[in-house]
């Protein structure tokens, strides 16, 4: 069949959208409607991410931090992954959290204390910040958590020593 001939504006007016059992006509304030509606529920999919506040998120991450290096400090590995998601209990195995804790170690010292920084609000997720000494490092150490949402509770994604 020659398409040719079919006008550009008709065919810019109507979409054909195939399924199984036949087809469905849509023009484009219909599509227009719908695209919007799907947008807006994305946006506020992803500002609810950031109802908390940064003191709210500071509240949150204060003891998963602590948690953290107290871990670190008495080696316990279980302690360590309490509050990290999935994909991250499974990536830190005994081994990989000895070596962590010996790299830390020798690299930096042991801890001293911290002062929390800040918190960045990032595309999908939060990263909260401290400045902390250890007795090697001439320099602050920066400690950073990454925390998402899952289910209404906030876990662990990510951290980093720098």
């Amino acid at each position: 069949m020659d398409n040719s001939h079919v006008e550009p504006e008709k065919i810019c007016k109507e979409i054909y959208l195939n399924f199984e059992y036949g087809e469905i006509k849509m023009n484009k304030s219909k599509i227009l409607s719908i695209f919007l509606v799907i947008f807006f529920l994305f946006i506020l999919s992803s500002a609810s991410v950031f109802a908390e506040t940064d003191a709210q998120m500071r509240t949150i991450a204060e003891p998963m931090m602590d948690n953290i290096l107290e871990s670190i400090k008495n080696r316990d590995r279980n302690q360590y992954v309490k509050d990290f998601d999935s994909a991250m209990k499974m990536a830190t195995t005994k081994k990989s959290f000895i070596e962590t804790c010996d790299f830390i170690k020798s690299r930096f010292g042991d801890y001293d204390s911290r002062e929390f920084y800040k918190v960045e609000k990032e595309d999908g997720y939060i990263k909260v910040i401290w400045k902390a000494k250890y007795s090697k490092a001439e320099k602050d150490v920066r400690l950073e958590i990454f925390l998402k949402k899952y289910d209404n509770k906030w876990l662990i994604f990510g951290i980093l020593f720098t």
